[in-house]
């Protein structure tokens, strides 16, 4: 059990119950998903209720969701509120829990007999398919489906997807730009980041040569951040062209970044990247699998691009909502749908921590049940366990980079369990 820490008593001596006068110390939590919504929202519940057991569990034996597997690996800065969440499992009453997969392990009405209060954070729903003739063709990539990939997520280690050299991007948001930048990157521009080049070797078996991004909106509608774009400026690879569109009108910083982009570089390129702004995609060209795109400007031409690998950047498919059973919470994308940042999540954490406590004031949650202790049991890892995964990525990370994730579900495992000053980061496993 984790030390209690010097937080963990000002908190509680300063405590009252929301209810109105005892300690709500019997008050159990669950939290399902431990991604950014689902951490904040332990972190902001803590400090509403820091009496109350919280339990955070994941489907997946390694916490922290998009911010593990979602986030760029090159961007390291927006990975780091990972520590912040890291110092929440060290707290006497929150506790993590992996391995257990809601549907798979156990339902929601036996959440809400084994917790007073269930809060679901269940993260990333499907990429949006095109909704145009051969969309389901091979080589069709949503972009979730890719970035998981590339962050070595274990559902991608058994058949991670295969980016061809002639690559077409439709959509221009942050994410559409995000993977540009790195099916962009030469082999020495992954300094600082978590990159395993196994995986990437693996996706990107010849390096790419043509990258088309396809846009229904235009330069100054595009929803891409100016910060974003100007990151493209120091790839060492690319030439940027402007196929289709204007970049002449309308006046914003990103608007400006992509102007800077278009300018003539010196030096010799490998890359080329055409954008098509203002254009729809008609169809997917191909029998079984993609051979190339054909689009529509709102001029009304028409051109077939060839390309071998689509990748769909175009958001994600709602999930669909029903009635919620009494003490059952949203938060995240469940809650809002696909869209928000990171830093939305801690916004709208506070807001369930408001409502949760206001529920507990009016009398609408009664305690105390089993918890924890009732869930079920399984091959599942607790805090400690990540730290020992922690530790080992570290440790076999290559040179100027800051981890080598495992992507083996067994070895995860095995690494979690593994006693400390284990052989097991002397030998062969580091390599």
């Amino acid at each position: 059990m984790a030390e209690a820490t010097r937080e963990d008593y000002e908190e509680r001596s300063a405590a009252v119950d929301p209810v109105g006068g005892s300690l709500t110390s019997t008050l159990s939590i669950v939290i399902v998903g431990a991604g950014p919504a689902g951490c904040y929202a332990a972190q902001a519940l803590r400090k509403k209720l820091p009496f109350a057991k919280i339990t955070v569990v994941d489907r997946l034996p390694t916490p922290f969701g998009l911010l593990r597997y979602g986030v760029a690996a090159d961007h390291q800065g927006t990975k780091a509120v990972q520590q912040q969440f890291e110092r929440l499992f060290h707290s006497t009453n929150v506790a993590f829990i992996g391995g257990l997969e809601l549907g798979r392990d156990f339902h929601l009405d036996q959440l809400t007999e084994i917790f007073d209060i269930v809060v679901l954070a269940t993260g990333t729903p499907q990429d949006r398919h095109l909704g145009v003739e051969g969309d389901t063709l091979e080589g069709i990539l949503g972009a979730g489906r890719l970035t998981r990939a590339l962050n070595s997520h274990p559902e991608a280690f058994a058949d991670p997807p295969v980016v061809s050299p002639h690559v077409a991007i439709v959509g221009a948001g942050n994410v559409a730009i995000d993977l540009l930048r790195l099916l962009s990157k030469g082999t020495d521009e992954w300094h600082g980041s978590d990159m395993d080049d196994a995986v990437l070797g693996h996706i990107l078996p010849k390096p790419v040569m043509e990258i088309h991004l396809i846009a229904r909106s235009s330069a100054v509608q595009a929803r891409w951040d100016a910060a974003m774009l100007r990151e493209l400026g120091s790839l060492q690879r690319p030439e940027f062209r402007l196929l289709t569109g204007d970049v002449e009108a309308g006046q914003s910083l990103a608007v400006d970044a992509l102007r800077t982009l278009l300018v003539e570089r010196d030096g010799p390129t490998d890359l080329a990247i055409n954008l098509h702004m203002e254009c729809d995609v008609e169809r997917v060209l191909g029998e079984k699998r993609v051979e190339g795109l054909r689009i529509r400007s709102r001029s009304g031409e028409t051109k077939d691009i060839a390309v071998g690998t689509v990748v769909t950047a175009i958001g994600f498919e709602p999930q669909p909502r029903s009635a919620l059973p009494s003490r059952v919470y949203l938060t995240g994308w469940l809650k809002t749908g696909p869209q928000g940042t990171i830093p939305l999540q801690r916004t709208l954490a506070k807001q369930l921590a408001s409502e949760i406590t206001r529920d507990l004031r009016e009398g609408l949650i009664a305690s105390p049940r089993p918890g924890r202790s009732a869930l079920p049991s399984g091959r599942t890892t607790d805090f400690a366990g990540w730290r020992r995964i922690d530790r080992f990525e570290r440790a076999r990370a290559a040179e100027k980079r800051v981890r080598r994730k495992l992507a083996d579900i067994e070895l995860i495992h095995t690494v979690a369990e593994a006693a400390t000053g284990s052989h097991l980061l002397a030998n062969d496993y580091l390599k």
